[in-house]
């Protein structure tokens, strides 16, 4: 745990990682960790080099009136931090039976594997990879300690952002406005137009599914997902474990973010919530020329 508090001891282990997969071009979502190598890559940087947690309050929550945090103080955990909910224990069980019961036998009967059923195992079985990606704690899941202070205070900017629905939209029309809102720019129209340019199409081992990303990681809904606005065009989103959503579209200049404190079905697709929410805003858009 000393180490997770000393960045710069942190730094040191986390250069010193060998590659999982041997030096091979290999795409494996990785929640947490990611967030680490992308804060030493902020310290580096940055002329002042603060902290990813440090830069995001000074440069974007100051001028933009937002509330993104990394890391809380006791006083806003006690009086504002929303006390997460797991999956229902009844379903829980459900989900248990349906992967290490039901689905094992589909696949015996010759049925293709459900990627959505597969999932839940793939997180919680010890021996996948994407299990060990969650791991900061020495036995436990990062999920199992949500509702911990002490987690509050740890720097994993992969994982653990503590923010709203609002600011989170609020940031997000910045981007679907092209890097500029409410008079107050944040990011040049070269470097948002770099960061939207496409990348091939790769299948990911972890979350078991193959899709198209932005040049900086935002996911991008296309008309060969099911869950498709009508009418789309250059839609992006991302969605947090337990169906926390953002999608923004380019074109028409709008995001819609949907949060929650529940941690739902562990699936890795957007939830279709937020989906009909973008796509009442979508419509009234089309509706109100």
């Amino acid at each position: 745990m000393v180490e997770l508090r000393n960045m710069d001891k942190l730094s040191i282990i986390l250069a010193a990682q060998p590659h999982h997969f041997d030096g091979k071009p290999v795409t494996a979502y990785s929640s947490v960790l990611i967030g680490n190598y992308i804060n030493e890559i902020v310290r580096r940087v940055d002329p002042k080099k603060r902290n990813i947690d440090e830069f995001v309050n000074e440069e974007i929550n100051k001028p933009l009136g937002t509330e993104l945090y990394f890391t809380i103080t006791k006083e806003m955990f006690d009086k504002r931090f929303g006390y997460m909910y797991f999956y229902p224990l009844f379903k829980f069980i459900t989900l248990i039976v349906e992967n290490w019961i039901i689905e094992p036998l589909r696949v015996k009967l010759g049925y293709e594997p459900d990627v959505d059923v597969d999932n839940v195992r793939n997180l919680f079985d010890e021996n996948r990879l994407l299990n060990k990606s969650f791991k900061v704690f020495e036995k436990d899941i990062i999920i199992e300690h949500s509702n911990e202070y002490e987690t509050a205070t740890l720097l994993f900017p992969g994982a653990c952002l503590k923010s709203n629905a609002h600011s989170i939209a609020k940031v997000s029309a910045l981007i679907a406005n092209g890097g500029e809102l409410d008079g107050i720019r944040l990011l040049s129209k070269e470097s948002l137009d770099k960061a939207l340019e496409l990348q091939e199409a790769v299948y990911d081992i972890n979350l078991r599914i193959k899709f198209v990303r932005s040049q900086n990681g935002w996911a991008t809904i296309d008309n060969s997902s099911s869950n498709t606005l009508r009418g789309n065009n250059r839609l992006f989103g991302w969605t947090g474990f337990g169906g926390s959503s953002f999608i923004f579209n380019i074109d028409k200049n709008f995001s819609v973010s949907y949060v929650m404190n529940g941690m739902g079905n562990p699936k890795f697709t957007l939830d279709p919530r937020a989906f009909h929410l973008a796509q009442r805003f979508y419509d009234l858009i089309e509706n109100d020329k």
